[in-house]
């Protein structure tokens, strides 16, 4: 009979001295043809936790389990996955789980966990491995551009910060890499999730700098970006911009002090205007008195 669990996917609870495990796996991302296999391997390190088990999440859809394992000896998988896939048990911390021949429906986000005992106590999960099958016919795009956009004016006067954005396009499946790196160094960056347009996916990432950072002719900001696995990326740069020298607080008080100044000039004009009026007031009214 089918089985389905509704878990918290969190990465550590408090139970007595069972506080948790590291649960990672590997690859995170898999890209095969139809009738390819796929192997995923999953390692976590509490000796404590001799139950395992391995998830399949369809997009938009519920976590289904697959397998159960309740110690280094057993192995159960669910009916529904057993004429496909099979598991294994490799001591007590490590399983691997593997799609003998796959189909354009087996993609999906495979999910490795870990708990102490049984369903009374909360799982531990790994990050996740997303197992894309082609459709027939299909190829793998690798990012046919990469652009670097400057930072929005307004926020260069707005906040005490800069953020330059890399988009990648042209690419599919989804599973793509940007990379940051300031002088040539790596530097970790906000990244989205990709998005669909036509057979081909987008993705951006946003990436913070300090003013001081920005301003600077002589630093180099660098994106790179290609499927995962794949050692040909392409790549953009650009260099930071020469300052001003004038920093943005020191930009508003120059402006308000424009406003006032303005403000000033408008009101010393006015009471010129009614000093000047006042004087040829004065000189008609003598004027006509004689």
């Amino acid at each position: 009979m089918e089985r389905f669990l509704m878990v918290l996917l969190i990465g550590n609870f408090a139970k007595g001295q069972y506080s948790g495990a590291n649960v990672t796996q590997s690859p995170k991302f898999l890209l095969i043809k139809p009738g390819e296999s796929a192997e995923i391997q999953c390692h976590q390190d509490n000796k404590n936790f001799d139950y395992m088990y391995w998830y399949q999440q369809v997009p938009g859809k519920e976590l289904k389990l697959m397998m159960l394992s309740r110690n280094s000896a057993s192995v159960e998988m669910e009916s529904q996955y057993e004429a496909e896939w099979e598991a294994e048990r490799i001591g007590a911390m490590n399983s691997s789980l593997r799609l003998k021949k796959g189909k354009v429906e087996d993609s999906a986000t495979y999910f490795c966990a870990a708990s102490f005992r049984g369903s009374g106590y909360a799982q531990t999960f790994g990050d996740g491995t997303l197992l894309t099958v082609l459709e027939k016919g299909q190829e793998e795009k690798n990012v046919a551009n990469v652009a670097i956009f400057r930072p929005n004016p307004k926020e260069q006067t707005d906040h005490g910060y800069l953020s330059i954005v890399c988009l990648a396009s042209g690419f599919f499946p989804e599973h793509v890499q940007l990379q940051w790196k300031v002088n040539k160094k790596e530097r970790d960056g906000s990244q989205g999730k990709a998005i669909k347009t036509g057979d081909t996916y987008s993705i951006s990432s946003r990436l913070s700098l300090t003013k001081n950072e920005y301003y600077n002719p002589d630093n180099t900001f660098e994106c790179s970006a290609g499927l995962r696995g794949r050692t040909d990326v392409k790549t953009e740069s650009i260099r930071g911009e020469k300052s001003c020298g004038v920093s943005p607080d020191e930009l508003k008080r120059i402006v308000n002090n424009g406003v006032y100044s303005y403000i000033l000039i408008l009101c010393k004009t006015a009471l010129y205007g009614l000093i000047v009026t006042a004087i040829v007031l004065r000189k008609k009214a003598i004027a006509n008195a004689y």
